[in-house]
């Protein structure tokens, strides 16, 4: 199986997006490339080709896939795809002005049933002492920003044949939300030092060959998408077990891919 993961950017401008957006392809256990250097629309474009020439193919982002429940009950949406839809109508306008409950300093107030977290980062993440951010925070490139020009993609992908999980029947192609920290640990992903050490303690010269490796080393982005590939091919049998959504609100929110042997 071919597993992708992408270290998503939700740069506005073309040149930063070939700097940030970094894409890492693993089979088997090898990571086999990792490259930045594309557009968004360049890259989706290509990821298109890929979904309806290959059948054995995960793919990850690691951007929200969704709003919190609530949010998406007060726009009107009943499921992901709708949710999608409104975000392209209306993403840019809110990225442009945020209003609660977005917010791009000061929080807004909210009640406990107004949560800015969807419950996989909630219950998921926060739960176990990771730091997720919410996708109403807007603040420079950070998961809002590109969760909102990241989600009108997942029509597109689902045009193309790829299942998008939990929201669609599990199967392959199948496209999965990724929180890079749950494959990286606790790292200092800024220090390169540390993302050297990280790579050099986990991950042997033929899981990562030398010239990956480096590049892997460069910069948090491509440590984030090289070690999720590797994560992914991990787990690629686990690929092909998934389930769909457990409820109303999961299907309506979704789910992080957490591998088992991860926790």
């Amino acid at each position: 199986m071919t597993c992708i993961a992408i270290d998503w950017s939700g740069d506005a401008t073309a040149a930063g997006q070939r700097r940030k957006l970094w894409c890492a392809v693993a089979r088997r256990g090898k990571l086999v490339d990792l490259a930045a250097g594309r557009t968004r629309e360049e890259l989706v474009a290509e990821l298109e080709q890929r979904i309806r020439a290959e059948r054995e193919l995960a793919l990850g982002f690691d951007f929200c896939f969704a709003l919190p429940a609530w949010h998406a009950r007060e726009l009107g949406c009943r499921a992901a795809g709708d949710v999608w839809r409104v975000v392209e109508e209306r993403g840019e306008q809110w990225l442009a002005g945020p209003q609660a409950p977005f917010w791009r300093g000061k929080r807004p107030a909210t009640s406990s049933d107004r949560s800015p977290l969807r419950r996989t980062e909630g219950e998921g993440l926060a739960s176990r002492g990771d730091k997720p951010l919410s996708i109403h925070q807007l603040v420079g490139a950070q998961v809002g920003t590109g969760s909102l020009r990241g989600m009108p993609y997942l029509s597109r992908l689902r045009a193309a044949g790829a299942s998008i999980w939990p929201f669609d029947e599990p199967r392959l192609p199948v496209v999965v939300e990724l929180y890079p920290r749950v494959f990286t640990g606790a790292v200092r992903k800024r220090d390169a030092n540390a993302r050297a050490l990280a790579l050099q303690q986990r991950w042997s010269r033929a899981e990562l060959p030398d010239a990956w490796r480096a590049l892997a080393c460069a910069g948090d982005d491509a440590f984030d998408a090289a070690v999720s590939a590797l994560g992914m091919s991990k787990a690629a049998r686990e690929f092909v077990r998934l389930r769909g959504a457990r409820d109303e609100v999961e299907a309506l929110e979704g789910r992080i891919f957490r591998p088992a042997q991860r926790g």
